[in-house]
């Protein structure tokens, strides 16, 4: 199957995909990692958790990868069976094939991951844009979905992206600076909270040693929201700059049958890693 990567050189991928290792070495829980073959690509997953407990997957956010939850699976995992997702087209360990269309297969992949997981059900939890991935497959796959934990869902129920946090993101991934990313994360996150060096320079050189291309993942209809109805959680940060979180409550509160929203204090759009403890107790409770 002929691939498409996301790392600009050999080098790139060689020294991005080095420091992912790094970082999985020091995962709050013992884990394993598999890959999987699909029609979209090769799919790398971080498994961890309880494995008589219930399925849960876990969907990153744009320009990310599953060691985003580092801060989550150690107190889920009690409880779950975690599936941690690195997205086909994102710097994880997946790689997309050549023929893979962000704009219509997303469904068909997460298909087949199902298929080929063997579960019959699951519950998902997905930030950011990782909340859109949870929607759309919760829309064209609900036979397979029992629950649905949306973490500041970046688009999906909303128009658009804040135009100040479009252009401050725009910026960032132009110079990528160890400034300019710390800067970025002063403004994303909540107001005190400490920045880990280590990510910023992690994040810095995944800028710099990935090439994306900008995909609008489009806003579902009221009908399609108006179909899910499993259960849903909707959490935002008491300071989330990405969109009018308010607005999107409001609209949410409309087309969902079932859910239950809720403003963490304190956090911006990071909120699972800037108060996991609170974030971690409210998805236990949610996912039962």
């Amino acid at each position: 199957m002929k691939t498409i990567s996301v790392y600009k050189t050999e080098k790139d991928k060689t020294d991005l995909l080095s420091w992912y290792d790094r970082i999985l070495k020091n995962w709050p829980t013992p884990f394993g990692e598999m890959n999987i073959e699909t029609a979209c690509g090769m799919t790398h997953i971080i498994t961890c958790g309880n494995k008589a407990g219930k399925p849960v997957l876990l969907f990153h956010g744009h320009g990310n990868n599953s060691l985003m939850w580092r801060y989550n699976c150690g107190e889920l995992g009690k409880r779950y069976h975690l599936f941690l997702i690195d997205t086909i087209n994102d710097p994880g360990k997946s790689q997309a094939s050549a023929s893979f269309d962000p704009a219509h297969d997303y469904a068909s992949w997460i298909k087949e991951l199902i298929a080929k997981l063997e579960l019959e059900k699951a519950s998902l939890i997905g930030h950011s844009k990782g909340g859109w991935l949870a929607l759309n497959t919760a829309i064209f796959l609900p036979e397979h979905v029992e629950k649905i934990a949306l973490l500041a869902p970046a688009v999906g129920i909303n128009e658009k992206l804040d135009f100040r946090f479009f252009m401050k993101s725009m910026a960032v991934g132009m110079n990528p600076s160890i400034k300019n990313v710390t800067k970025y994360f002063e403004y994303i996150t909540g107001p005190g909270r400490e920045i880990n060096p280590q990510y910023v320079e992690y994040v810095s050189r995944i800028i710099k040693g990935t090439s994306k291309k900008i995909i609008k993942h489009r806003r579902f209809s009221d009908s399609e929201l108006a179909s899910i109805k499993r259960p849903v959680l909707l959490l935002f940060g008491e300071y989330e700059v990405c969109n009018d979180y308010k607005a999107v409550m409001a609209r949410a509160g409309k087309v969902f049958s079932d859910i239950e929203m809720k403003v963490i204090p304190g956090t911006g759009h990071g909120l699972q890693g800037e108060d996991p403890e609170l974030v971690n107790k409210t998805l236990a409770d949610f996912l039962g």
